[in-house]
């Protein structure tokens, strides 16, 4: 007994000096060149200043009991610091939950009329820690920062302080800890892509600075190979068993941020989705906007089964996921999509319809001669053709030719 106590002792030890001699080596690499030492820069709840929503007094904190129209503002007043000085954030909070959508907002000195915002994506009553300087447009001069929270707040949310810091070894790696544990949704890949809550491919969020399966392979690895190393050394009796440990303790490791994430997904599907009418549900996925701009579409168009030509002049068109969604929302209507202009005149029949959903639309409507054209192409254009219905989203147009 005593020589597995022995062994199980120095196993513990090298997962240990393992963990440790990688984050330090980790962070001495990912550490900033103008990494400083500025005093953090401390907001207790009470100083914030609620511009939307209702309030109850809480100490030093600020308690949001409630949201007016489904929307809260906090912010921090006037504040003025170099975003270069602070490029982590730490929230102490208790109530961030799925029913809510948390964002962080900032305004730059530079640009002082135009919001910067970033997604929280961390549920739970704890630190959370954001590694800002990860987002390119946190930079310049900070003027202003805060949070805005909208949808259901069936408890209140606490706000307890929110600290902006340098780096340091401890920031950045409760940082890259949150990256790992924050919640990340739906994406429809498999279990062995979760690698952090907020990466998204399509949505061009980036991944976390150390994806958590390298780092825990890489961690296996280094104390698989010590244990080899202090077991020669001294002379302890070899067992299997050990090693086994180790990669046990790695798995669990990695399979308790997939049970996580799996949790978080039932909670956040259960309040998206639960006890709601089809139409509800619609409106509740990431593309509702799409869907009840087709449902107002639809309202234009009296045949069961029009021909619609999408135009779809986007930057990255083959990303555009939820403009491709809108072909579906308009069903039963015959859909001819991915058009980058205007369709060709021995194409289209009179009584079709092209609905515009460029991201910057070329397309220019003349209503006194009733001609759309194409800006960017001389010869593009088609008359007559009547404007039944537009939005911020897009354009129905239909050829009267």
């Amino acid at each position: 007994m005593p020589v597995l106590i022995k062994e199980v002792f120095v196993a513990s030890i090298i997962m240990l000096v393992s963990a440790l001699a990688l984050i330090v080596i980790a962070g001495l690499h990912y550490r900033p060149d103008q990494a400083g030492a500025a005093q953090p820069y401390l907001v207790l709840g009470y100083q914030l200043n609620p511009l939307l929503g209702e309030t109850v007094p809480a100490d030093d904190a600020l308690k949001l009991d409630r949201l007016q129209n489904g929307k809260a503002i906090i912010s921090s007043g006037p504040v003025q610091f170099s975003a270069l000085a602070f490029p982590y954030l730490t929230i102490e909070q208790t109530g961030f939950s799925p029913e809510i959508t948390v964002d962080l907002f900032w305004r730059q000195r530079e640009q002082e009329n135009k919001v910067q915002t970033k997604r929280l994506y961390r549920y739970g009553d704890d630190l959370l820690t954001m590694h800002l300087a990860a987002n390119p447009l946190w930079s310049g001069e900070i003027v202003e920062f805060g949070m805005t929270v909208e949808g259901g707040l069936k408890r209140p949310l606490t706000i307890q302080a929110m600290q902006l810091e340098s780096w340091s070894l401890f920031i950045w790696v409760a940082s890259i800890w949150d990256q790992w544990w924050s919640y990340g949704g739906w994406k429809g890949t498999s279990v062995n892509f979760i690698g952090g809550g907020e990466y998204d491919k399509i949505q061009k969020v980036p991944p976390p600075e150390l994806p958590m399966l390298p780092v825990v392979a890489s961690w296996l690895g280094v104390s698989l190979g010590l244990y080899f190393l202090t077991w020669r050394r001294l002379s302890l009796t070899h067992d299997w068993r050990f090693p086994l440990l180790m990669f046990l303790l790695a798995w669990l490791l990695l399979d308790g941020r997939w049970l996580h994430e799996l949790w978080r997904r039932t909670q956040f599907t259960q309040f998206q989705y639960g006890a709601k009418a089809q139409q509800q549900k619609w409106q509740s996925e990431k593309d509702g906007q799409w869907y009840m701009m087709a449902s107002q579409i639809k309202l234009h168009i009296p045949e069961q089964s029009a021909r619609i030509f999408q135009v779809m002049k986007t930057l990255e068109p083959i990303d555009d996921y939820y403009r491709f969604r809108v072909r579906y929302h308009l069903l039963p209507h015959n859909v001819f999509p991915y058009l980058q202009t205007l369709p060709q005149r021995s194409d289209i029949r009179a009584g079709d319809y092209i609905l515009d959903l460029s991201e910057h639309s070329s397309l220019k409507y003349n209503s006194d001669v009733k001609r759309l054209e194409d800006a960017g192409s001389a010869s593009g254009f088609l008359q007559p053709v009547k404007l039944h219905f537009q939005s911020r989203l897009g354009r129905l147009y239909q050829f009267q030719g």
